[in-house]
């Protein structure tokens, strides 16, 4: 819906727009300059159950997410530049 075409807003020409929920109905790629990808992704029960067992072992561990002020912003952003970060950082609005 509106998240999904405001999201090409914000990307620069050239950029990836990858998702995997479905495509809004009549959907019409707004750009031209942007390339959208769109993994096949099973949903079945046997491949929810397959994740929760290797999630379960430590095969699989999900990203450390570090959670920063939405008005920290400018920090953040510094953090990823000086490739200071291992995972996520998720910014989060106050109030």
């Amino acid at each position: 819906g509106d998240v999904h075409l405001h999201s090409y807003d914000v990307l620069k020409s050239g950029g990836r727009m990858v998702y995997v929920a479905p495509q809004p109905e009549n959907f019409q790629l707004p750009r031209i300059d942007v390339k959208v990808l769109r993994p096949k992704v099973a949903r079945t029960r046997a491949h929810l159950e397959r994740i929760i067992e290797l999630a379960e072992s430590g095969s699989v561990t999900a990203p450390a997410i570090e959670i920063m002020p939405l008005s920290a912003a400018s920090a953040a952003q510094e953090k990823i530049k000086s490739r200071h970060v291992r995972g996520k950082i998720v910014l989060e609005p106050q109030g």
